[in-house]
This record gives structure tokens, C-alpha cells and sequence, in this order.
């Protein structure tokens, strides 16, 4: 009975800033990942500053200002692909969305049910799952439209949750219930319920989806449940009121963020026992490990603050890492991989630009997108899958490289990537000059005119032609040097010289006139 009194006051104090009474007996954390080429970022919800913090890990350090968010946040969640976090707004009832590669808010906030207090994203990155405490339901978003698209109700007070690496299945802790909703994410339905400890607060799956940790905050221990089975098949002892559960990037370990005790367990999920217990600041409450396994990150609930662990000793390392008040929530942007472009079609386009151009590859995502074609910027970039993205071709000239650039990185130059500049039309070349000239010789005077000019700036011309009062007098080759010499019956052309440039369709330049100057 000390223990139950011990636990519900460790939740009134994280929930001191809501108002219903259900909230006394829980608050959640959900973890999830992402990375940027240049590192990972940690997301940090502050419930007391209705803000998130970002952390760069590489330098643990705050990483510019806190992005203001609905009021009283719980929870955070972050989209596979990197390109969104969602964060759960207790006081306002709804959801904002954060877009990572501006850090700003995108769009309006979607309203839920009352007192959205977990979150998390399917893997396909389609759906947010959000656990409503104060409607014993779920809300789904559609993340494409960023709307409700179904409501599920589940147990009592809903408070943490958890989707499978395949995406079929979304467990659902019920604190109030003492159980775990199993939610078919296809039919959107509870399919099974499955009895677990007292108070029940966190859930992580292990990446194989074998196997769900349930933290347990009356019990002080964690269920273990085998998700072929859905039965719970161990329960493993650890701190004071455990809250916050996750699994690292190898499945090897899980760690449980214990409130009480101010420290973390240490769970090998091998042997199921407890192997090391670090200690971090004051009342950690949810925790997220690094896409590379190397740390785990704490929030200090208690002390503002949030620790980091090295998972090689499982020690604290380096000094807490200041942030906002009552951080109540952490993710950690996960590993995605810089874009690729594997073809382009059409491959080639007018000069002038304005064609529509799709893009094939990998790895694309809106919202901080950009292609170049060469140096120059396409417009109208619409990210229509992970995999395909159309643009409007900038104008241009030449063969140049197609690119797509993300907050992960610039794609790597390949020979699919090729866009080639055409015109039906050529453009004319440029400066037709002529100079008259003459040779002395012992009793007569020769004339004649030397005729240069600069080269047309498309790219497909292969020769130019001249033209003398209408008729072909000589063409020359593209490759050769642009230069020309006729003889003259006087010093003076009294003919009308006009230069071509030619295509290799045969499809002629605007004539541009000679013109004549002083040697």
C-alpha cells in the first residue's frame, strides 16, 4: 500500500499543471528517433514551458531556440523518415507538428481527444497513434492530411503505447486498466487484451518485434511479454516507479528510467535481468537511446535537465544538459540516409525549361526538399512518395546533373542524373564580324573578306552555314574554327553575307548579318 501512495504522488507531482483527477495516477513518455547527415538531434518536451528543446548530440548542446508547441505537452514522437515530429498537447487537447528540417511548426494543430498524453508514428510513416487519458481512447492521424481519420476505445486511461516494427499492431497501456490493448492498425479495433502489473506507465518493442518491457510504477517491475503469444512470460524487478522504457537500436538491452531513485535499469533482454543501475540528476522520466546504440538520453523531470549515458560502461558522462521546465518527454531524430537519384524522366527538355521532370530514387521527403538542375533550382518540387519526386524544369543549357537535397544530405552525382538542354530551334550565334583585306601583287589588287564569329550557346549545334544572298557558300564544322575567307571582285562585298547555326536535326538558328569594320 506505501508503494501505491509513494507512485500516485510521484504522478500528481509531473501532472501538478492539469486539472482532471484520473491524471493522478499517471504520466507517459513515448520515445522515438531520427538523424540528419550531420548527427543526431534530441527532441525534448518541456510540460511546464510549452516548448521543445533540441539538443545536437554531437556537441550537447542546445541546438538554436525552443519551438513553441500547444499547452502542457506530454509527449513526442518522431517520423521514421526524419521529416516530422508530432507532439501530444495535454492542456489543449490537440497535436503539433514540428517540421525537423526547420524546426518550426507546419500547419495547424490537429484536434484529439481529452488529454492526449502519448504518441506514437507507424512505420511507413502513414499514421500518428495518439493515447487519449481523460476518453479511454486512441486517435488516428492521417499524417498525409494531418486529420482524425478513426478513434478507437481501448482500456482504462490510456497512457503509453507502442507500434510493431511491422506496423500491424499498436499495444496500448491502460494504467487504470492494468492491462495492454493490442489494436489491429488495419481494421482499427481492439484484438486482445493481455493483464499486466499495477500501474502500468511505459512499453517499448524490441526491434524483431518479439517482445514488448511494460514498466510497472506500483509494482516497481517490468512485464515481459512475448508478442507471438501475447502472454506475459517473466516480470523483472527494478527501480521506484518506473515510467519511461526503451529498447536499443540492436535489441540487446531495454532501459527503464525509474522516478523514485533518481537512476536507470539496465535490462539484458538475453538473460531478462537487471545488469547495471546508473544513476542520472533527479526523477528521470523518459529516455531515448541514439540511432548508433552509443547513449541513452534521461530527461530530469525534476531537475530541468537531461543526462546522458554511455552505454559502453553505463555511466553518466558529462555534466546534465540544461533545458526547459519539467521535461517531461524525449526523442532522438533517427537514422536516415542522404537521398539518391537513380533516374530522371524525361531526360532531356527545351532549353527554355518549364517541363514537368520525375525524379526516381530513395530516401526524398517534403517539407525541406530542394532539386537542383545544375546550379539552378527546379520549381514546383512535389514529393510524391519516398521514392518519387516531380519538378518543373528551371531553363538552361547543356548537360548537367539532377540533384535532391534534404536536411540528410545532397545526392551523389551518378549517370542516371543526367538532364540534357535541347531546343527545336537553336539559338544564333554571336559578333559576325568581317574585315576587308587585300594583297598587292605586281600588276593587280585582290581583295577579300575574313569573316569570324562567336559560337551559338546551345548545346547541340554541330555546324554553321554561310549564306551569300540566299545561297550556301560554305558550312562549317561546329568542332573547327569559327572563321571564314572569300575572295572579293572589289573592295567592298556588294553582296549580303548572313551566318546560321545548325542543329544536329538540320533545324537552322535565326540568320544573323555580317558586319562589316575597319581592318
Amino acid at each position: 500500500m506505501d508503494n501505491t501512495i509513494n507512485h500516485h504522488q510521484s504522478l500528481k507531482k509531473i501532472k501538478n499543471n492539469l486539472t482532471l483527477s484520473a491524471l493522478s495516477l499517471f504520466l507517459f513518455i513515448l520515445l522515438t528517433t531520427t538523424t540528419q547527415a550531420f548527427g543526431y538531434f534530441a527532441y525534448v518536451v518541456n510540460s511546464n514551458n510549452n516548448n521543445v528543446s533540441v539538443i545536437d548530440t554531437t556537441t550537447n548542446t542546445i541546438a538554436g531556440p525552443s519551438i513553441g508547441v500547444g499547452s502542457s505537452p506530454n509527449a513526442i514522437a518522431i517520423t521514421p523518415n526524419g521529416q516530422f515530429a508530432y507532439v501530444a498537447n495535454g492542456g489543449s487537447n490537440n497535436v503539433t507538428v514540428i517540421d525537423l528540417g526547420t524546426n518550426t511548426v507546419f500547419g495547424p494543430s490537429i484536434t484529439v481527444g481529452a488529454i492526449p498524453i502519448a504518441v506514437a508514428i507507424t512505420p511507413d510513416n502513414l499514421f500518428a497513434y495518439v493515447a487519449n487519458i481523460g476518453d479511454n481512447n486512441v486517435s488516428v492521424i492521417s499524417t498525409v492530411s494531418n486529420t482524425v481519420v478513426a478513434t478507437i476505445n481501448v482500456g482504462l486511461e490510456p497512457t503509453a503505447l507502442a507500434i510493431t516494427p511491422n506496423g500491424l499492431f499498436a499495444y496500448v497501456v491502460n494504467v487504470a486498466g492494468n492491462n495492454v490493448s493490442i489494436v489491429s492498425t488495419t481494421t482499427h479495433s481492439v484484438v486482445g487484451t493481455i493483464p499486466v502489473g499495477s500501474s502500468p506507465d511505459g512499453i517499448a518493442i524490441t526491434p524483431d518485434g518479439s517482445t514488448a518491457y511494460v514498466a510497472n510504477g506500483n509494482d516497481n517491475t517490468v512485464s515481459v511479454i512475448d508478442l507471438g503469444t501475447n502472454t506475459v512470460t517473466g516480470t523483472i524487478p527494478v527501480g521506484s516507479s518506473p515510467f519511461g522504457v526503451a529498447v536499443a537500436p540492436n535489441g540487446l538491452f531495454a532501459y527503464v528510467a525509474n522516478f523514485n531513485d533518481s537512476d536507470v535499469s539496465v535490462i539484458d533482454t538475453g538473460t531478462n535481468t537487471v545488469v547495471a543501475t546508473p544513476s542520472v540528476v533527479s526523477e528521470p522520466y523518459s529516455l531515448a537511446v541514439t540511432p548508433d546504440g552509443a547513449d541513452v538520453y534521461v530527461t530530469n523531470y525534476g531537475n530541468n535537465s537531461v543526462s546522458v549515458i554511455d552505454t559502453a560502461t553505463n555511466t553518466t558522462v558529462g555534466s546534465p544538459i540544461g533545458v526547459g521546465s519539467l521535461p517531461i518527454s524525449i526523442a532522438i531524430s533517427p537514422l536516415t540516409a542522404a537521398p539518391t537519384v537513380t533516374s530522371i524522366s524525361p531526360s532531356s527538355g527545351l532549353s527554355t525549361g518549364g517541363n514537368t521532370v520525375t525524379i526516381t530514387g530513395s530516401s526524398f521527403f517534403s517539407g525541406n526538399t530542394t532539386v537542383n538542375f545544375g546550379a539552378t533550382p527546379a520549381t514546383n518540387v512535389n514529393v510524391v512518395s519516398d521514392t518519387t519526386i516531380t519538378v518543373t524544369a528551371p531553363p538552361g543549357v547543356g548537360i548537367v546533373n539532377v540533384t535532391v537535397t534534404t536536411s540528410a544530405g545532397t545526392s551523389p552525382i551518378v549517370p542516371g542524373d543526367q538532364y540534357t538542354y535541347t531546343e527545336t530551334t537553336p539559338l544564333p550565334p554571336s559578333n559576325f564580324i568581317g574585315v576587308i583585306k587585300k594583297n598587292r601583287f605586281l600588276n593587280k589588287t585582290e581583295f577579300y573578306l575574313e569573316s569570324s564569329w562567336d559560337p551559338s550557346p546551345s548545346s547541340d549545334v554541330v555546324l554553321y552555314r554561310i549564306y551569300k544572298n540566299g545561297q550556301v557558300v560554305v558550312q562549317i564544322p561546329a568542332s573547327s574554327p569559327l572563321v571564314f575567307d572569300t575572295f572579293l571582285n572589289a573592295p567592298s562585298t556588294g553582296s549580303l553575307y548572313q551566318l546560321v547555326a545548325v542543329n544536329s536535326s538540320n533545324v537552322e538558328s535565326p540568320a544573323v548579318p555580317i558586319a562589316i569594320v575597319s581592318p
